[in-house]
Order: structure tokens, then sequence, then C-alpha cells
């Protein structure tokens, strides 16, 4: 089955070696060159001009797996150029002869330049209209024209028409303001529709929008439909948390996306169902695209941001870019103090053989991380279609940090008082770090097919030093003193190769390796709980190809990915063959999209699976009280999920509604621990889980008005009674949240967000419902490269998001924490020489470094 199935990928490459489409990157290249580029990568056609007609039209466009012809045509775009296709000829001819032409470039306010703006040449005697063009993806404009003097006018959406007379030459740069305009108190400000469906998910454009004018990237994701954030972290409604890229390059940490502004922001895709060239475990990927930077020297980005809470939270950023032709230099250094506090009640019920024991636990835990991180590399631009570069980044938690718990908690057995308990624990002594990661990349086109590689080499440690004590007056004093060191280590490389073949079809293949080594070690002095050491060595061998077909107006996408994954479990040193897995697994993926006339929808199946995090397959256990224990299982299973999601989307307007159905659903739950009055709660596979997720989002315009309103609805389907629960469980969910953006004049937004849950049952838990208000105020200055920020969070403090009640055959509790996501955040942020790195590696190995 192995040899079948490697041939048949094989045979997808071979097949794609006589193919005629093309993916090709042009940044102010003049016509004539661009277009003997293209002819250059055909064995088919024959293009044939003039050169002295075309000398004066540069492009600036990307050519994604575009047939020849379209090829050509992108590269024409909106000049007044005539294309001819004759065969294997095409011919490409200027229609308008004129020996003279008006030539310029469209940029707003910062410099970037303006696409799809209107130019109108009228003449300087009577405003007649003599001839027209647009601006290109440059900003870039070429009108032939005999006049010697004409009236211009330039128009697009959103800026003001500008009228000026100049003489028919190079005019150089031309600078629009935005177009805002009061009628009857309500400020008016053109905008575009900025979201819609591909193949995948959906994109949202952000340049040209109102959304480049919102803050940074994390603020651009808040406005992004089905993408919900708490605390920094990401998830995508119904799809959990996805892996993030920007320009290709994988986000290990979130606080990346504030060193950049929504200005440099292009686009963000989110892929609800990613392909068979993604990881198995990939259930949603976001991948951000930035607008290139032009120019060479020394760029930067200063930013502090302090966050006042009941512990305050400071993050300090520096980044600097320098630039000389292809070669880019950068580095970036953060230091970051995190503050992070929690006040909890928890309330539990444990039936073990003969007794019933009740405790009802008061806690306050507190922790103070101090971490500083840092990243350097390089890139090389070797010419337009080929690059290369290295990062390396290092991250260390400081001696400084700290970490405390407290908790009084109160016993009843069998209804009797059996004692009180006052315990403290002091985690001041554990580190992380310093951890490691080496990437490198390759990315370029050699004839016709297009190659991805990138390799990374990843290391990283840490020990959690337990030093606590209990005392009592009805129960014996002890003290625990345990120590959890761990080491991890992974290898990795991904190669891809994307090929055209055929006029509307277009393959893509490539194959994926990761050698990982987890080991994490647990010793506790007194004995409470038995020592542990474990390794586990795993490898996984995977290989995909993909086909992409464009008919009329259906677009078609279907993949295949093989994984064979070897996960060696050793114990002391000794191998464990119960605990060792060997798997061999098929996850196909199938997609169809329609778009007529402002309507999209897209129909998606995905198979994917979910393996266990290391420390869910950790055989170290932790002692919580005398009666809980928690840890990990080393006989945990991969789950296997089965996906089918429906989209549809119109103007602001987006629906989706998808199915998902979860074998060998990975649970936490809780067991009686050697057969003692001991609860072990840790993880476990049960038969299957269904969930059901509706979502629409309305993002319609009124005035100074922007609203983002997206209505959520989640339910499973799970029989918890069969593992002994009293409770169905299958309470659904409904979650409205509106997010409201006011823009006024002098770059001043004001924001004021809502969000409402009702209560719901997710996996042997039932959620408390929860609302959060939320107020935003940002201030650009010195043509936006000064941001200021200043946000208020859970303003009325009634965001219960962590209360829920737990339940599973042995032991059932009820926690109630202390709101703490009130809190009031200023950032401020510098840019100068805004440059942005081009760095294009994605990474490899990027789910494993999840699970490390």
């Amino acid at each position: 089955m192995k040899r079948y199935i490697l041939l048949l990928i094989v045979s997808f490459v071979a097949i794609s070696i006589n193919a005629q489409r093309i993916t090709r990157n042009f940044r102010e290249v003049p016509m004539s060159k661009a277009l003997k580029i293209i002819e250059a990568s055909t064995s088919k056609y024959k293009i044939n001009f003039i050169y002295n007609e075309l000398e004066d039209f540069t492009v600036t466009t990307s050519i994604d797996k575009k047939d020849i012809p379209d090829a050509v045509r992108d590269v024409i775009g909106f000049y007044p150029i005539k294309m001819t296709v004759d065969g294997d000829n095409i011919f490409v001819e200027c229609v308008q002869k004129e020996n003279t032409k008006l030539i310029g470039e469209v940029v707003d306010k910062r410099g970037q330049p303006i696409i799809y703006a209107n130019i109108s040449l009228l003449s300087a005697k009577d405003s007649t209209f003599i001839n027209g063009g647009v601006s290109n993806q440059a900003g870039k404009f070429v009108i032939p024209c005999g006049a010697k003097r004409v009236l211009v006018k330039m128009s697009c959406i959103g800026y003001k028409t500008i009228l000026r007379a100049f003489d028919v030459r190079d005019i150089g740069k031309i600078t629009m303001t935005e177009d805002m305009q009061v009628i009857k108190g309500v400020l008016v400000k053109g905008s575009r529709p900025a979201t819609r469906l591909t193949t995948e998910g959906y994109t949202t454009q952000v340049n040209g929008t109102l959304l480049a004018n919102v803050g940074d990237a994390q603020d651009v994701l808040k406005e992004i439909p089905r993408i919900h954030e708490s605390n920094d972290e990401y998830t995508v409604f119904g799809k959990g948390t996805p892996l993030i890229y920007v320009n290709g390059k994988k986000v290990t940490d979130n606080s990346d996306l504030k060193r950049i502004t929504s200005q440099e922001v292009k686009s963000v895709d989110v892929i609800t169902s990613p392909g068979a060239q993604y990881d198995a475990e990939a259930r949603s990927v976001i991948k951000i695209k930035t607008i290139r930077q032009q120019g060479n020297g020394l760029s930067g980005n200063l930013l502090a941001s302090a966050n006042f809470s009941r512990k305050n939270s400071i993050n300090q950023l520096i980044s600097l870019n320098w630039r000389h032709n292809g070669l880019d230099i950068f580095g970036t250094f953060n230091a970051i103090s995190r503050g992070w506090w929690n006040d909890q009640v928890a309330i539990s019920q444990k039936y073990f053989v003969k007794n019933r024991v009740d405790m009802t636990q008061a806690t306050n835990m507190h922790s103070r991380r101090n971490i500083l991180t840092g990243k350097w590399g390089f890139n090389y631009q070797l010419d337009d279609n080929n690059s290369l570069g290295v990062t390396y980044s290092v991250s260390k938690m400081l001696p400084s940090s700290k970490g405390f718990g407290r908790q009084n908690y109160t016993v009843y057995t069998n209804g009797t008082y059996t004692g009180a308990v006052k315990y403290y624990d002091d985690e001041s002594a554990s580190s992380d770090g310093p951890n490691h990661e080496l990437n490198a990349y390759y990315s370029g086109i050699i004839g016709r097919l297009h190659l991805d590689f990138n390799g990374t080499l990843y290391w990283k440690k840490s020990v959690t030093i337990q030093n606590a004590t209990e005392q009592s007056d009805e129960f014996d004093n002890r003290t625990i003193n345990a120590d959890a060191p761990s080491h991890n280590k992974m290898a990795a490389a991904k190669i891809v190769a994307t090929y055209p073949i055929g006029n509307k079809v277009s393959l893509n293949a490539g194959t994926e390796y990761t050698n990982t080594n987890s080991r994490s070690v647990y010793v506790n002095q007194q004995n409470f709980i038995t020592s542990s050491d474990d390794n586990i060595k795993e490898r996984n061998i995977a290989a995909f190809a993909g086909v992409d077909i464009q008919c009329g107006n259906y677009k078609f996408n279907g993949g295949l990915r093989y994984e064979h994954v070897k996960s060696d479990y050793y114990s002391y040193n000794v191998f464990q063959d119960d605990a060792s897995r060997k798997y061999d697994n098929l996850f196909p993926s199938l997609s169809i999209a329609y778009s007529n006339k402002g309507w999209n929808t897209s129909l998606h199946f995905t198979e994917k699976t979910e393996r266990p995090d290391y420390d869910q397959l950790s055989g170290f256990i932790r002692y919580d009280d005398r009666y809980t224990y928690e840890g990990g299982n080393p006989l945990l299973r991969p789950m296997k999920i089965y996906n089918i999601e429906w989209n549809l989307q119109y103007s602001w307007l987006t629906l989706s509604a998808d199915y998902t159905y979860d074998k060998d659903q990975i649970m936490y739950t809780s067991s009686i621990y050697n057969n003692s009055d001991i609860i072990l709660a840790n993880y476990t596979n049960i038969d299957h889980r269904q969930n059901l997720n509706f979502s629409a989002t309305a993002s319609p315009v009124f005035g100074l008005w922007h609203p983002v309103i997206e209505m959520d609805f989640f339910k499973q389907f799970l029989d918890t009674r069969q593992y002994g629960i009293d409770l169905t469980l299958q309470r659904p969910q409904w979650d409205l949240s509106i997010n409201n953006r006011f823009v006024f004049k002098h770059n001043w937004i004001v924001e004021c967000n809502y969000e409402y849950s009702t209560s719901y049952d997710n996996r042997f838990d039932r959620r408390s419902k929860y609302s959060e208000f939320d107020l935003g105020i940002t201030k650009l200055l010195l043509n936006t490269r000064l941001m200021t920020r200043l946000e208020v969070t859970d303003l009325f403090n009634t965001n219960k998001d962590d209360d829920f009640n737990h339940y599973s055959s042995c032991f059932n509790f009820q926690k109630y924490v202390t709101p703490n996501y009130r809190g009031i955040r200023l950032t401020v942020s510098y840019r100068f020489n805004s440059a942005r790195s081009k760095y294009k590696g994605t990474g490899a190995g990027n789910e494993e470094k999840k699970r490390l």
C-alpha cells in the first residue's frame, strides 16, 4: 500500500513536468522584460511585440499558477495594450500610437501605492476627454497622449478627487488624501467590500480598507469573521487554535503580531479546511500577507505596552531591519514581564469505593514571568523569483520569575467533618529555557517549477520545581518536594513543488519529515507519588499531492496526504512495547467553490487527526492535594477528525455551517488511583463525539459606524451517561459579538465592543454564561508612524468564562473564578523607514512544535 501511494505521488510530479502554467512576481520590471521572462517559461507560445512601443510601461504584479495567456493579461493590466492569441503566437501591441506619454505614480499620504485609481486626461482648453487609464499594483500609470498640456483628473473610492494641469511628461508621485465628508453630522468615508470566499476558506482585504487604520496585526485579526481572541490567544470558531503565518513564516509567539502595523497588512487568509500540504493535525490556518516596502537602509519599530490589572504586565520590543539591494539583515529583542493572578473557589465531590469525600477549596495563585527573547536572521533575494534565508531565535525565563499558590480546604467524609488543611506551594525555582530555534528556507522558481524548502531545528528545556507544605490540626503535616525536568529536541524538513499542467489545472506535491525526542522526569523525594523517567522518540514521514482545477465559475481542489508515524516509548531507558505506537494513515481533502454576480459559496470535506501532546502522553503524575493527583497517560491514541463545511457569502454577509465527527476523542477525566481514596485526573480516549457549528457574520458600513456583528451556534452530541455521568451534557451555545468601530477625522478611531455567551456543554464540562464590554481609542500621529492606543477590557467585570462544572464517574467539581479580565492597556509604537523583511520561510514541523 505504501509503495503504491508513493508511486502515485511521484507520478503526479512526473506528469507535471510538461505543464504550461506559471508563477512569477514582478516588481518594477519593464514590460518587454516581463514578456520575455514569460516566453522563456513556455515551449508552446511565442510572444511577439515591438520594444519601442512598450519601453515606458513597467509591471508590478504577482502571477499565481496562471496559464501563459492569462499571465500576459495580468502583465498588461489596465495599460492601453492589446493582446491577440493566434495559435501558438501571442501578439502584444500598444493600441495608442502617440509619441508622448503622461507617466506618473499615485500614492496615499503614507507613501503607499493606490491601486485602481482612475486617471482621466482632459483638454486644457475645453475640458473634453482625451484619454484615460488606471493605476496598477505599484500605483503607476502610463497614458499615451499627443497634447503638450492637459488637465489630469484622478479619482478613487475613499480619496478626494484631484484636478490639476500638467505638461505631458513624467510627472512623478501624486499624493491623494482620504475623502471624509460630513453629511448632517454623519461622517462618510469610502470603503470597498473586504471579505470573499476561497476554495480553502476566505480572505479579507486590509490594504485600502478601513481595517488598515485599526492599530496592529492583532487588532486586524479581531475584526476578521470567526476569529475569536482572548488574552492574545486566537481560535477560529468551530476549528480550534489555528497555525498563524506572516508572509509564509510560522508565528511561534503571538506577541510578534504587535510588530506589524495594520497599514502594513495587505490581506488575511483564514483557511478553515487546510489541504494535503498542511500537517494532518492542522484544522485551521491564518495567513497574513504584508505590503512590499521599497527602499534600502535601516528601518525599525519601537514598541512599549503596559497592562494594568490585578497583576500588571509590561512588554518592550525593538525590531530593526537593514536592507541593501537584495540583502536583508534583521533582528528583534523583546523583554516581557507578565503578571498572572487567579482567585477561585472549587467545590468537589469524590466517590471512592467505600467513602464519599466532599471538599471546599479556596485558592489564590499568582506568578510573575520575566522573559527575554531575541531573533536574528538574514534574507537574500537572488532575483525576482528566488530567495533564501536563515533565522535564529532564543528565549529564556529569568531567575527573577516567581510563582506561588495558597489554598485552604475543608474535608467532609460521608457527610462528617474530617478536617481542614492549609496548603502552600512555591515554584519560584522553576525555569524555562534557554529555548533555541533555527530555521532555513529556499523559495524559488526553476524553469516552470516552483519550489519551497524549509528546515527547522528546535531545542526546548524546562524544569518545574515544586516545594509545597500542608499544615493541619486533624491530618498529618506534609512536605512535598518534587523536580520535573523536561528536554525536547526536534529536527524537521519540508519541500513543496508546484507545477501547472494544461490551461486550468495545477498540481502540487511534496514531502515532510520530523524527528522528535521528548524526555520528562519526575522525582518526588517523599515518595507520595511514584517517580518516573519517560522518553518518547517519534518519527513522522509524510508525502502529499494535490490538484487545483478551475472551470468557469467553479473551482475544485483535492488532495491526499500519507503519514507514517513511529513512536517509541521508553521508561528508565527500557523500551515499552504496550505504550509504543506505529501509524500509517491517509488523509484526503476535497473542496468545490462557485462564484457568480457577487455570490460565493464553497463546500469542503477533510479528514484530520489530533495527536496527544507530549505532556498528555507522559507518565508524570503531579501532587495537587492528598486526595487529588493529575498526570498523563502513555496509552492515549490519536483522534480521527472528519469534517464537512459549507460557506455562503454575499456582499457583507457571510454564513457558515460545519459538522465534525471525532473518533477516539481525547477527554480530560478522572479515575480512582490504585484502589485508594485518591483521584487521578488525566486524559483518556472515548469512542466518539459529534459537533455542529453555525456562524453568521455581517459587516456593513453606516457612515462613520463600522460594525462587525457575529452570531455563533455550537452543540455537541455526546451520550455522557455511558461514561457514568448522570447528565446528558448537550446544552448548546449561542454567542453574540458586536464590534463597533467609529472612524473620525484626523486619524481618531474609537471602539466599543460587546460579547455575550449562553451557558453550554463542551466535552465533560458545563461552561457558565458570560459577557464582556470593551472600549478602545487609537490615535495615529506623525503621518501614522506613531501610534498610541488605550484599551479598557471587561469594563463591568462580568467575564466569567473560566467558571465551569466538571463531571466524571467518580469526581465532580464546580469552579468559581473571580473575574480577572478587567484591565487598562496602553500601547505606544513608533516606526521609522518602514521596511518589511522579505523572509519567506514557513518553518517545518510546526504542529510538532505545538505538541512540544
